[in-house]
């Protein structure tokens, strides 16, 4: 781990959110370095220091290389293009993601997949609507911090309520940066739920007007809608297990198992509120999984949580793939 290193417990404050990884050397004995791997957690239990400024137990990120880590994570390939099977967001509007949070989940997940919400894109085309969450953290200032080249990025087309909306901020933010790979959604008006056939319909304008679009619809679990998405041309379904922030897991599972069963990939999207819910979703036949929400929702910094679902994601997809 030779990408910078801290000396004395006294500068972890300085330390670098975007930092790949960070070497701890302890100014004197008294201090005690504990170190988890896999993980990206460094415990620092240091002895009374003399200036005060070190507390009496600080957890902080290792952000191990990003190529290490994606090296945990079995891969899919979707229209041509390979992705992890692990996915994530970074919160939503009762969640918000600060710059460094923002980071620290990128870095720690693992995840070669980038989504960029467009809920705030609209006629004037500001750059700064496209972002990661829901705190500010533009796509172009994530740029400036992170390395983004080797990402599958994904126009997040969210908080839609219409086929109609949809299309119109899907083709704007195509526009506005030529990516191609879209995670579409158009939700109830209470933002928790799918309204599916309005899904399939923007899908399907989508498709029409620019062929090489990859779109990528969230679905709830009724297989006459996945039907209709992988008729459309859909090479993905994303598929909410239950409803979006619930934490319930999956509600239907004949209705999910025989989602699975068809032929076009599927990623467990919406409900995950437990490691157990991951397993499951696997056991059904999923060939990825998305969590978001149960990372704000823990109790726990966000980092820490999204340690233990990537760990987790990476184990049980080799699992399943063996």
């Amino acid at each position: 781990m030779d990408d910078g290193q801290i000396i004395g417990c006294h500068l972890i404050d300085q330390l670098d959110p975007v930092a790949r990884s960070v070497r701890i050397i302890p100014r004197t004995t008294r201090g005690e370095v504990k170190v988890r791997l896999p993980g990206s957690i460094i415990e620092l239990a240091p002895g009374p220091k003399p200036d005060g400024r070190c507390p009496a137990r600080t957890s902080l990120t290792l952000f191990l290389n990003r190529e290490a880590r994606e090296m945990q994570h079995e891969t899919l390939t979707v229209a041509g293009i390979e992705m992890t099977r692990f996915w994530h967001c970074f919160g939503t509007e009762r969640h918000r993601a600060s710059e460094d949070v923002v980071v620290g989940l990128l870095r720690s997940s693992g995840t070669n997949v980038l989504p960029i919400n467009t809920h705030r894109l609209d006629e004037n085309r500001r750059r700064d609507a496209l972002e990661h969450g829901f705190d500010g953290v533009s796509y172009d200032r994530l740029g400036e911090l992170v390395d983004v080249s080797g990402y599958v990025k994904m126009l997040n087309i969210n908080l839609r309520t219409s086929a109609e909306a949809a299309v119109e901020v899907a083709k704007i933010a195509f526009d506005m940066t030529g990516e191609r790979v879209l995670k579409l959604e158009v939700l109830e008006h209470d933002l928790r739920g799918s309204r599916d056939f309005e899904v399939v319909r923007a899908a399907e304008q989508l498709s029409a007007w620019e062929p090489s679009l990859v779109v990528l619809p969230l679905l709830s679990a009724d297989p006459a809608a996945a039907h209709a998405a992988v008729n459309a041309g859909c090479p993905l379904l994303r598929i909410m297990g239950s409803k979006i922030s619930s934490g319930a897991g999956i509600a239907d599972e004949q209705a999910f198992k025989e989602i699975a069963s068809l032929p076009t990939p599927m990623v467990l999207d919406g409900g995950i509120g437990s490691l157990a819910h991951l397993d499951r979703a696997v056991d059904l036949g999923a060939d990825g999984a998305l969590v978001n929400s149960i990372l704000f929702d823990d109790g726990r910094a966000p980092v820490v949580v999204m340690t233990e679902y990537a760990d987790a994601a990476a184990k049980v997809f080799r699992r399943a793939g063996a």
